[in-house]
């Protein structure tokens, strides 16, 4: 029983470290978009 409340421990923490570098890869990409499109909009204009 003890192990099995182990592996469901390790499983939610992994769980957790995962969800956190998710929403640090989104932000990331979210910020190189934002990037992106505010280049392609200054070549546009020049």
């Amino acid at each position: 029983m003890k192990m099995h409340s182990t592996e469901s421990l390790l499983k939610k923490i992994e769980r957790e470290t995962w969800r956190e570098s998710g929403v640090s890869l989104i932000a990331t990409v979210t910020r190189l978009m934002e990037r992106l499109l505010d280049y392609r909009t200054s070549i546009r204009l020049n």
